[in-house]
């Protein structure tokens, strides 16, 4: 069974509804989606979902303090870890700003999994 993980540095509502969409999609050919957030809670964006119901397995790397708050000397060996654990065939990278995604990009490369890159598109872009 291929195994998707999708990376954001915090689950909204709107992350939820889409990685909901793909777990739904992916699970009727038998792939598996997880979602992997940096942190449950950040300053950036103060949105609270609710993850009672949602459909797909949720890890959160950082569930006691906000995003901003954890070093990335002390996030990286969490994530590694938890990207050992998960051991997906495919990671889906929401961005390249953050050290997290370039270290996780990096970590799919070494690993030899199948990296996605997710970028925001601007009127700027064209």
């Amino acid at each position: 069974m291929l195994k998707i993980a999708v990376l954001f540095t915090n689950y909204g509502p709107y992350h939820i509804a889409r990685v909901s969409a793909l777990h739904e999609h992916c699970h009727q050919i038998c792939w598996n989606v997880i979602g992997i957030e940096l942190a449950r809670s950040e300053a950036e964006y103060a949105w609270k979902a609710n993850l009672n119901n949602i459909t797909f397995p949720l890890i959160s790397i950082v569930k006691d303090r906000q995003r901003e708050e954890v070093k990335f000397y002390q996030l990286l060996p969490k994530l590694y870890s938890t990207l050992r654990k998960v051991e997906p065939d495919v990671v889906v990278i929401a961005g390249y700003f953050g050290s997290a995604m370039i270290a996780t990009l990096v970590w799919s490369l070494w690993h030899g999994k199948l990296p996605i890159l997710l970028s925001e598109t601007t009127e700027t872009d064209f």
